[in-house]
């Protein structure tokens, strides 16, 4: 699946819109320069290599600016919030933001359970 799906996004001509929203409570065991966000690392990595355009948040935001400083130093388009996706109205004020960041259309949701 996850092939697949890489093939299709290298062959779209515009950068597709990405979302992510992870709730990080796993820890993974290999060290990571971030280790919270390794499960999402790769994949923002790959798809953003691809030219994906990708939304992240988190309720620790300085764990997502560190990812985010690195991410900007590769090139990578990605943005974020801060969000406590247990809030109601965290949630309404992250769709906002990421309608606007997508002007309205989002292509893929990652939720990290």
């Amino acid at each position: 699946m996850a092939i697949s799906l890489f093939k299709k996004i290298k062959k779209l001509k515009s950068p597709s819109p990405l979302a992510i929203c992870p709730k990080y409570k796993t820890l993974h065991t290999s060290p990571p320069k971030t280790p919270k966000f390794l499960h999402l690392h790769a994949v923002v990595e790959e798809l953003a290599g691809f030219g994906a355009k990708i939304h992240l948040c988190s309720r620790n935001e300085v764990e997502l600016n560190k990812c985010l400083e690195e991410w900007r130093i590769k090139g990578f388009n990605v943005t974020s919030s801060v969000c406590d996706v247990t809030s109601t109205e965290q949630r309404l004020k992250l769709m906002h933001d990421v309608s606007s960041v997508f002007d309205g259309k989002l292509n893929i949701l990652i939720f990290n359970n």
